[in-house]
C-alpha cells in the first residue's frame, strides 16, 4: 500500500521517472536499499516523494527492511 500510495504516481509503466517502474518486479530489483534510504531521508532536491510531506522514519525504515528483503512478506500492493 505504501509504494502504491507513494511512488507509483510518478514510477508507473506510463511515467517512470528515472526509468524506474515500480509495478514490475524488474523495476522493484533495480532498487538499492542505501540510495532508496538517501533518498527518501533527503532534505534537498533529491527527496522522494518530491511532493506533499516526507515519509515517516517508521515509513523510511518499512521501504527498506521490505528492500533487503526483496518484499519478501510486506503487502506492498494490498
Amino acid at each position: 500500500a505504501l509504494l502504491a500510495a507513494r511512488c507509483v504516481e510518478c514510477h508507473n509503466p506510463t511515467k517512470a521517472k528515472g526509468k524506474l517502474d515500480l509495478t514490475t518486479a524488474a523495476g522493484l530489483n533495480r532498487v538499492a536499499d542505501g540510495e532508496l534510504t538517501r533518498r527518501l531521508t533527503s532534505d534537498g532536491d533529491d527527496r522522494m516523494p518530491p511532493a506533499g510531506d516526507p515519509l515517516t522514519p517508521g515509513e523510511v525504515g518499512l521501504l527498506a527492511a521490505w528492500v533487503r528483503q526483496r518484499g519478501l512478506g510486506f503487502g506492498v500492493w494490498g
